[in-house]
């Protein structure tokens, strides 16, 4: 089994993706005159310093591409994902030897969740084993469907990447109330699964294609 995001995290990283800043609060309004000899405050004093630099405006993260199951799998990413790791996997949980990581972009207000785990029993996929394919998909719907019970997968077709074969679940949920389109992007190689989870809320279907 995969290492996933609960539902509960899914949807924090939902609402708050596209939120716009808060705009900084208006300077204090001085009233009266100072008295005689009285010092600014440290936050005029600092507004009030030509010598103080202005906040540095971090550029957007570059485009990139994320490779899987030994690099036959390759996913483009545009500008502007921020990249962090998921927790390693936990043999109490199912999930020992799953490792991934979460791409974020609030720009998008999109989450896509890349990860890899290896198969149980040892087992070993060929690259396009169809057999394989529709039964780890299966499996997948029915963990979606136990961690949001609105999970309603609303296509699935099988794809091909050079010699790999893919199995695409479109679905929508709603995590904690919050609305989703979800596609998933299954492939299996040799003892590992693959799974691409691009999670975009419901109401700005534009970014999700």
């Amino acid at each position: 089994m995969l290492r996933s995001l609960s539902a509960s995290c899914l949807a924090s990283l939902l609402l708050t993706l596209g939120a716009t800043a808060s705009a900084d609060p208006a300077p204090a309004k001085t009233e009266g005159a100072a008295p005689a000899g009285a010092q600014p405050d440290s936050a005029a004093a600092v507004q009030a310093d030509p010598a103080t630099p202005a906040p540095v405006t971090q550029p957007p993260a570059p485009p990139q591409t994320v490779r899987l199951l030994q690099g036959k799998l390759a996913i483009e990413l545009p500008e502007g994902f921020n990249a962090a790791p998921l927790p390693p996997g936990d043999a109490s949980e199912g999930t020992a030897g799953a490792s991934g990581m979460l791409y974020t972009s609030n720009e998008r207000r999109q989450v896509v969740v890349v990860s890899e785990a290896p198969l149980p029993g040892k087992l070993a996929a060929a690259d396009d084993d169809k057999v394989f394919l529709q039964g780890a998909a299966q499996g997948y719907v029915t963990q979606q469907k136990q961690a949001s019970a609105e999970y309603d997968v609303t296509a699935q077709d099988s794809l091909r990447s050079g010699s790999l074969g893919l199995q695409r679940i479109n679905a929508r949920g709603n995590y904690a109330g919050t609305p989703t389109l979800n596609t998933s992007l299954l492939a299996g190689s040799g003892p590992k699964l693959a799974v691409v989870q691009v999670i975009s809320r419901a109401d700005d279907a534009q970014s999700h294609q």
